[in-house]
């Protein structure tokens, strides 16, 4: 894939979802209602400028025309809920998660992919069947579910954030990795191989694992954006102050340019992830 193919792709990705994101927000139930409405001592010049404000938001085009104008400019606009820059939001909040995020995807990957090894050197063993058993477990358990219980069980600070991220990224990393390693182990060059007399070892590493190398790549871009989602959750019942807890702050307040900016930001680095996935892939795996 060409630099400026993946680059339109990604352009296109971000755009069309910022403009989906301001449609379904804007015209979601209830979005027209406004706690601030409430105050008794609010004066009629301020609820004729909150009136203004929403009747504009519902202007698809030309607001999301004016959105990304400023965002040609480097001009992201102002939370509504917040009062400071959405700027300086994202340049306070955003390298947190993203470093979280990295944190999490590593340690998701050394525990998936090392269990999956393991349980498939291991088949039929005590050793699979609790490494299957807990990842089950794992999968049921929602990312705040287990921020919660991190909460209530133990310092919620530092590593917390990462380790409930990780146990959410391990169980679906471990099922494919797993479910790869033991289609890769029925191919008939693995059989021969076998039939040779060659060890274990050799023929996970040489014969087994070389065939699902691009699966196993592509899956890790969808691992950034698995994590993302899950990343959200945690920060909120963590109270971490990365970009989850402030999405989760601006879908409370209905912050439309707080919003918009923030489905940007995931877009972006969802694509982003999935682009590097393809391009390192087609690095390593010729013919893919």
């Amino acid at each position: 894939m060409s630099v400026l193919r993946a680059l339109g792709r990604i352009l296109l990705v971000v755009v069309a979802g910022g403009f989906l994101a301001q449609a379904l927000i804007v015209f979601a139930p209830g979005y027209s209602a406004d706690e601030r409405e409430l105050d008794p001592g609010l004066s009629a010049e301020t609820r004729q400028t909150m009136l203004q404000e929403k009747a504009k938001d519902r202007q698809l085009l030309g607001n999301y025309g004016r959105f990304l104008s400023g965002l040609a400019r480097g001009e992201l606009g102002t939370s509504r809920s917040l009062g400071r820059p959405v700027k300086e939001l994202l340049e306070d909040r955003l390298p947190v998660t993203l470093l979280a995020i990295a944190k999490s995807v590593t340690l998701g990957w050394c525990l998936g992919f090392t269990l999956a090894v393991i349980c498939f050197a291991y088949p039929g063993s005590p050793i699979e069947t609790l490494g299957l058993v807990s990842t089950n477990l794992l999968l049921c358990l929602p990312a705040a579910l287990m921020a919660l219980l991190l909460l209530i069980w133990g310092d919620a600070r530092g590593s917390a954030g990462v380790w409930v991220v990780a146990l959410a990224l391990t169980p679906r990393i471990f099922r494919y990795s797993y479910n790869l390693l033991r289609q890769s182990h029925e191919s008939p060059h693995v059989l021969l191989a076998m039939a040779k007399g060659l060890g274990p070892i050799r023929i996970l590493f040489h014969h087994v694992i070389p065939p699902i190398a691009g699966q196993l790549i592509a899956l890790v871009g969808l691992s950034v954006s698995l994590g993302l989602s899950a990343a959200i959750p945690a920060e909120v019942v963590l109270d971490i102050p990365g970009i989850g807890q402030l999405a989760w702050q601006a879908a409370l307040s209905r912050d439309l340019p707080l919003l918009v900016n923030l489905t940007f930001v995931v877009a972006l680095i969802g694509t982003t992830a999935n682009a590097l996935s393809d391009y390192l892939l087609a690095e390593t795996v010729p013919g893919q």
